[in-house]
């Protein structure tokens, strides 16, 4: 089985490469509860909020996130968007130098417009301190871990299991999560591999796995239809 690419290497503390069974990945049960945990009235949580956007939708690697700046984003004209002529788009630099070019998912715009508003207007680097410094993984990886706990804290001990994806929750497994939920919705495995800049398609095809639902639906219908 492939290993993952080094997203891993992304996480404070890993110093190399690792094999890994199926990716873990998030409900949209812990989804809902993390994102619901994560106020959007302060300076840090708006901008928080907004990198892990670019994560979990944009599939964008924690690095990247740091990385990116502010003229790496296009924003198309509305209208123009709207009849198919145009689109808002990323450009965003991988490993190794490579670049890729996404689309800016609609259903964060506007947490990206509110954390526009706010930020620096000096500030070179799209995900930035109040002075206008480049954040870092570390920081990142820390704030996750703390709007974990608090979204943890939530849960009644009798619906803990239905989160459990949030006690381990890592930067990556945005990557991971986003990646299986185009996978499972019929996207081609050659477009998530750029989408995630994968440099090869080895590394994308953990994502083809079938979830035991599926198999278990599977089943139903085969041993419950008319013979």
């Amino acid at each position: 089985m492939p290993s993952f690419d080094d997203d891993i290497l992304d996480m404070p503390g890993k110093k190399k490469k690792r094999k890994s069974r199926l990716p873990k990945i998030l409900t949209k049960l812990e989804i809902d509860l993390l994102f619901e945990t994560i106020p959007v009235r302060s300076f840090t949580a708006i901008r928080n909020r907004a990198a892990f956007d670019l994560m979990l939708y944009g599939g964008m690697r924690v690095s990247e996130v740091c990385d990116l700046k502010n003229n790496s984003f296009y924003w198309a004209d509305p209208q123009k968007e709207l009849e198919g002529k145009d689109n808002s788009t990323i450009l965003i630099l991988g490993k190794g130098d490579k670049e890729r070019k996404i689309g800016i998912p609609k259903n964060i715009r506007a947490d990206l417009s509110k954390w526009l508003e706010k930020k620096p207007k000096e500030a070179e680097y799209f995900v930035c301190t109040h002075d206008s410094n480049r954040l870092t993984r570390n920081y990142l990886y820390a704030a996750l871990k703390r709007y974990t706990a608090k979204a943890l804290l939530k849960v009644a001990p009798a619906d803990i299991d239905k989160y459990s994806g949030l006690k381990y929750l890592h930067p990556h497994t945005f990557r991971h999560t986003i990646a299986t939920q185009m996978q499972e919705s019929g996207v081609p495995v050659p477009v998530i591999m750029e989408f995630l800049g994968h440099s090869s398609i080895s590394t994308t095809m953990i994502y083809t796995h079938v979830s035991a639902s599926a198999v278990i639906a599977a089943q139903n219908k085969f041993f419950n239809q008319e013979k």
